[in-house]
C-alpha cells in the first residue's frame, strides 16, 4: 500500500477548454493507482470539494480518506506556460490531518492543511513555489527520504545560485537520502548521498501538456523507488511517464510505460540560441514578449530577444543587429497570430538559412498557413508546445 498525502483542486485552463478536479493528491494517487500499485490518498477540503475526491477514487480505483475544512481552491491558467491564478487566496493557517504511519508515503504540500506522517520510505514535493522549505522533521519523519522538486524550488529553499549547489545543500541539510531536481525540457539532475550527481533525459513529444507534469514525475519515481530500484533508474522511468502523460494527457499502466519509445531530450549546448520573433507593438504583445522570453530563461535556453536584446529605434539602427542575432541562431520561435510582417520575414530569413522555425499560430486559418507549412515550419497552437519543442529543436 502506498499513501498518498495532498490536495485535490479544481483546475482550468479557458483558453485550452481544460476543466478538471485533480490537484497534486488526485492526480499523484491517479498516477499510482494506474501503474498497478494499493492507494490511498489523505486529502481535505470542503464538502463539495470531497465529493469530487470520492468521484476521482472510484474512478482511478484508490481508497479516499479526507478531512473536511472551509475552503476550495481553484487553479486557472491564462494560457499552458503561465502560471496559475490560485482563488481564494492561500490561507492563514492550516488545518490538523489525522497522522498517518505508513511503510510507503508520498508527501505533495497542501495549501490548506497539513499532516504528519511516519514512513520507512518517504517522497517530498513540496510544491510551493512562492515560499517552499525544507519538510519539518517534526511532521515528516522516514528513515529514508527523498526530495523531488523543480530547480526553481530548490534554490529557493537553498538559497543556492546553480542547481548543482542546490543539490548538495539539499542532501546536507534535509537529511534526505536522495534528491531529484528536475530542469524542464533539459531533464534533470539526481543526487545522492556519497555520490556525484547524475543526469536524467527529458523525452520528446510532439505535443506538450504541462499541467500536472511535476505531480506525475513525483507519482512515477515514488513508484518505482519503493520498488527498490536505483534513483537514476527512478528518476528516467519518471520521467518517461511523464512524457507519456504529456503526449497524451493520460497517465500510463505499466504495460504502456515498458512500451512507450520518446527520444530522449539533447542536454544544453554551448553554442545553442533560440531567436524569438514576434510582434511588440502594443502592450499585450510586449507583455506575450516578456512571458514567451522568461520561460524560455527559465527552461534553461539561451535566448535572442529583438525587442529586449536590441530594442525599438529607426531600421538602419536595429535591422542589422536584429538580422545578427538570427543568423547565430539554432532555432526560432515565431509567434504569426496577428500576421506581423516583421515576424513573417524573419521566419522566410530563417527558413532560407536552413534556421528550424516553430510557428506559434493559436488562431491562424489553415489557408494562411500554406508557406510557412511548405517550407518545413513545425507549427503548433498552444505556448507550452511552442516552447519546448524550440528548446529540443536548438538542441538538436
Amino acid at each position: 500500500m502506498i499513501h498518498v498525502v495532498g490536495g485535490v483542486y479544481l483546475e482550468t485552463a479557458p483558453r485550452r477548454r481544460y476543466e478538471a478536479v485533480f490537484g497534486s493528491g488526485g492526480r499523484g494517487a491517479a498516477v499510482l493507482s494506474s501503474l498497478g500499485n494499493e492507494v490511498t490518498l489523505h486529502t481535505a477540503g470542503t464538502a463539495v470539494s470531497l465529493d469530487a475526491a470520492s468521484d476521482l477514487a472510484f474512478s482511478y480505483e484508490f481508497e479516499l480518506e479526507s478531512t473536511t475544512v472551509g475552503a476550495a481552491y481553484r487553479f486557472e491558467y491564462p494560457h499552458l506556460a503561465a502560471d496559475p491564478y490560485l482563488t481564494p487566496s492561500r490561507p492563514e493557517s492550516k488545518a490538523e490531518m489525522p497522522e498517518l504511519d505508513a511503510r510507503h508515503a508520498v508527501v505533495y504540500g497542501m495549501l490548506e492543511a497539513d499532516a504528519r506522517v511516519r514512513a520507512d520510505r518517504l517522497v517530498f514535493d513540496p510544491q510551493s513555489p512562492g515560499r517552499a522549505d525544507f519538510h519539518d522533521p517534526n511532521r515528516l519523519q522516514a528513515d529514508q527520504v527523498a526530495y523531488v522538486l523543480n530547480s526553481g524550488e530548490a534554490r529557493r529553499i537553498t538559497g543556492a545560485a546553480t542547481t548543482h549547489e542546490a543539490g548538495a545543500r539539499l542532501l546536507e541539510h534535509s537529511g534526505a537520502l536522495v534528491c531529484v531536481i528536475k530542469d524542464g525540457a533539459a531533464g534533470g539532475l539526481v543526487f545522492v548521498r556519497d555520490r556525484e550527481p547524475m543526469r536524467f533525459s527529458a523525452f520528446e513529444t510532439a505535443s506538450v501538456w504541462p499541467i500536472g507534469s511535476g505531480d506525475v514525475f513525483t507519482a512515477a519515481f515514488a513508484h518505482a523507488w519503493f520498488s527498490g530500484g536505483e534513483p537514476l533508474e527512478c528518476a528516467t522511468l519518471a520521467s518517461k511517464a511523464t512524457a507519456f502523460h504529456s503526449q497524451n494527457r493520460a497517465f500510463p499502466t505499466r504495460e504502456q510505460l515498458a512500451e512507450a519509445e520518446f527520444k530522449p531530450a539533447s542536454a544544453p549546448s554551448e553554442g545553442e540560441l533560440i531567436y524569438l520573433a514576434a510582434p511588440f507593438f502594443a502592450s499585450g504583445e510586449l507583455r506575450f514578449v516578456d512571458e514567451l522570453r522568461s520561460a524560455l530563461l527559465k527552461g534553461g535556453a539561451k535566448v535572442f530577444s529583438p525587442y529586449h536584446d536590441v530594442g525599438l529605434g529607426s531600421s538602419a539602427a536595429v535591422v542589422g543587429q536584429d538580422l545578427s542575432g538570427l543568423e547565430r541562431a539554432t532555432a526560432v520561435l515565431a509567434v504569426i497570430d496577428g500576421g506581423d510582417i516583421g515576424t513573417v520575414f524573419e521566419v522566410g530569413y530563417a527558413r532560407a538559412k536552413g534556421i528550424p522555425v516553430v510557428a506559434l499560430a493559436e488562431r491562424v486559418p489553415n489557408e494562411d498557413l500554406m508557406m510557412l507549412e511548405g517550407s518545413g515550419c513545425e507549427i503548433v497552437a498552444d505556448t507550452a508546445t511552442a516552447l519546448y519543442r524550440s528548446i529540443w529543436l536548438s538542441r538538436s
